[in-house]
């Protein structure tokens, strides 16, 4: 066997036996640094759709949002097909305020053009009653659960959303990106990353709906961030 070959399998045992050697207490910390580096992306996609006026969500449509998609997307490829991502989503509780995150991931996108995008930074305003219930199907599909299209933008835009709106979309990217929608995009619970958080097995339609699960501390910066969107517009 050539020497660099046996290299290579010497790698994968010893990256192996680490995993094994790792205490349970190294590994609930590399869990968590796990879902603060997600958490931190998140927090991102958000600071960067809010930072060009021709991407950033009004404070009166931030403030009629029943639910809310926050994506991080990766690997677009050219002409068609795009996949890899994680992302959150919640419900606004009664109350007004933010109910507890569900982790996501995301499928492929098969539709509209797209053209060597590295990076895709997403907020889906979910606006109406019937795109909430979508959140709680263990696989939901935009564009054919619910509709989307690409939300008014700017700092001094007054909207009242009909009831004819479903999700309401705003994007930023980092590469070329040409033309994107959402058709033929799924998104699935994102099983690893709501264990981790909530310590037991939840399917999405229970975090999200839930009254009692606690607010994860690494939303802090999400949560403020959503806040600051929301009163914007009598700040300026």
């Amino acid at each position: 066997m050539p020497l660099r070959i046996r290299r290579f399998f010497a790698k994968i045992l010893v990256a192996i036996a680490f995993a094994f050697l790792l205490s349970p207490t190294q590994a609930a910390n590399k869990d968590e640094e796990r879902l603060l580096r997600r958490s931190g992306k998140i927090a991102t996609s958000i600071r960067n759709i809010q930072a060009d006026e021709s991407s950033k969500i009004p404070a009166s449509v931030m403030s009629q949002a029943k639910g809310i998609i926050i994506l991080k997307q990766y690997e677009a490829g050219v002409i068609f097909g795009a996949k890899g991502g994680f992302g959150l989503a919640m419900k606004r509780a009664e109350s007004g305020d933010w109910g507890p995150p569900a982790w996501i991931k995301t499928g492929e996108i098969s539709g509209g053009l797209q053209l060597g995008a590295q990076k895709l930074n997403v907020v889906l305003i979910i606006v109406n009653d019937k795109s909430l219930r979508m959140l709680e199907k263990a696989k939901f599909q935009i564009g054919v659960d619910a509709s989307v299209t690409r939300g008014p933008t700017g700092s001094n835009y007054e909207a009242r959303i009909g009831e004819n709106a479903d999700i309401l979309a705003y994007t930023d990217y980092q590469g070329y990106y040409a033309g994107a929608t959402f058709e033929g995009s799924f998104l699935l619970p994102d099983r690893r990353s709501n264990d981790l958080t909530y310590g037991e097995r939840l399917e999405v339609a229970e975090i999200i709906n839930s009254s009692e699960l606690p607010t994860p501390a690494f939303l802090a910066d999400v949560l403020e961030l959503l806040a600051q969107i929301e009163t914007s517009h009598s700040a300026e």
